[in-house]
């Protein structure tokens, strides 16, 4: 059996004041006790109250909402041995019974990784000894923690269940490289099944054109088009995909100047549509996912809608089936995640929808952006009830996290999953450059979706 980590130094959330190049061992910095709630939350600590309560009492606007979250059933052809969604019908009065016919439930079995996710601390890890590579079989969980610990039922240690008591909650920054591919002089043309790669001084170049400045708590949202180009496929591509011995995925390029960047411009989470977030397999020595999750405790979202792209971007077409024909756009993202079994989740299915703020930032003839309006814009707010009033998120001001909401009905728990998702809820506005639901659901629980209109 594989002995914890006993060696490496433990910090307390100070250690983020320190510059990357100062820290002892930048792709192990562990805060917290082994198996405390500090070591639980990891980067998560960035999001402190105050970040929380001053954005969120002075930018929501609306209460337009959209949903977000990709289908559950996707990928339908998936890599790595995932398990595709499954989902019954079944009535609660067999055949036979008086009732039979009166009253059905929904049963879904599947694997959060599936679709739109969050990766926990014990979906990666790293070499115990950091100057090992990739490959060495002897590696250790974020805090140390040991895959002896993650397979035993009964260790709860860095499991999401220390994020859903108040969620993931902070200011999220937009970048759209597919769009901007899309308007160079000379079009940037690439599939998302190859090895495409971002390198980091593109994703800066994007960040100054559209006058971003980064800020201590944002997450970063980097869109490439992912779920467009699958949906794209016939279903013997998507089956081609699923029955390469080793798929390739387009991503962000690792490098040790992006992960300067996101360490010292205080990102607490990144997020993405890609497959797996960086360019995969890995091209080089360094692994995103060994230094964001088995070293810094940094959460990372995958493949949240497209709908994300549509919302951020007034260029772009209008959702499909929106209750806006107008389309929505440079709105604030709400992400929710339910913590669905257990202390000992390794990955998460996010509820996700917009809501839709300063519609005075766009030409309403022609949907251009509004040069004379703000700036980025922050939007928060914690929500750490399974339901809740939204009409409260706007309507209260100041609004210091956690919302009391007088609607609000307890947090449950969803069956018994290996991947336990938390409650949570992430918003952000991008502001404007310089110059399905399953037809036969019952429950209507689709995967990703809270908002009014599915996508």
């Amino acid at each position: 059996m594989a002995e914890p980590d006993s060696t490496t130094p433990r910090y307390d959330p100070s250690i983020y004041d320190t510059p990357f190049s100062k820290l002892p061992n930048p792709k192990r910095v562990w805060i917290g006790e082994p198996g405390s709630a500090l070591e639980g939350i990891g980067r998560l600590s960035l999001l402190t109250q105050e970040v929380v309560s001053s954005a969120a009492a002075s930018e929501i606007k609306t209460g337009k909402r959209v949903g977000l979250g990709w289908d559950m059933t996707k990928l339908e052809y998936s890599q790595f041995g995932r398990q595709k969604c499954g989902h019954k019908i079944i009535p609660l009065n067999g055949p036979g019974g008086s009732g039979y016919g009166a009253c059905f439930d929904d049963v879904y079995h599947m694997n959060p990784q599936q679709s739109s996710q969050w990766d926990g601390f014990r979906h990666y890890s790293q070499p115990r000894n950091p100057s090992d590579p990739s490959t060495s079989q002897d590696r250790v969980f974020y805090g140390g923690t040991t895959k002896d610990e993650i397979m035993d039922t009964s260790n709860h240690r860095i499991g999401l269940q220390h994020w859903a008591p108040e969620g993931i909650a902070g200011r999220g920054i937009l970048i759209d490289y597919a769009h901007w591919c899309t308007q160079q002089s000379s079009p940037i043309k690439y599939t998302n099944f190859s090895l495409h790669n971002i390198p980091f001084q593109t994703l800066l170049a994007i960040l100054t054109e559209q006058n971003i400045t980064p800020q201590r708590g944002d997450i970063l949202f980097i869109r490439m088009g992912v779920i467009l180009e699958w949906d794209s496929f016939t279903d013997s591509q998507k089956q081609d995909y699923a029955s390469q011995s080793t798929p390739e995925h387009a991503g962000v390029e690792p490098s040790l100047e992006l992960l300067e960047w996101l360490w010292d411009s205080g990102i607490s989470a990144v997020a993405g549509d890609a497959i797996s977030w960086e360019v995969y397999p890995t091209q080089g020595e360094i692994s995103c996912h060994e230094y964001l999750l088995g070293g810094w405790g940094m959460p990372i979202e995958i493949r949240p809608n497209a709908t994300m792209g549509h919302c951020a971007l007034s260029t772009l077409q209008p959702l499909p089936h929106s209750p806006y024909p107008e389309g929505l756009k440079w709105n604030d993202r709400i992400e929710r995640l339910y913590r669905m079994a257990g202390d000992d989740g390794i990955g998460s299915q996010p509820r996700t929808f917009f809501i839709s703020l300063q519609v005075d930032q766009y030409d309403p003839l022609t949907l251009s952006p509004n040069p004379e309006k703000t700036d980025w814009q922050v939007a928060l707010i914690r929500l750490s009830n399974d339901q809740i009033d939204l009409t409260q998120l706007w309507a209260t001001t100041p609004l210091a996290p956690p919302l009391q909401s007088p609607s609000r009905t307890p947090r449950r728990d969803y069956g018994s999953r290996s991947h336990s998702p938390p409650a949570a809820a992430v918003f952000f506005i991008p502001s404007p450059p310089k110059g399905a639901e399953s037809e036969d659901s019952i429950g209507r629980r689709r995967h990703g979706s809270l908002g009014l209109a599915q996508y």
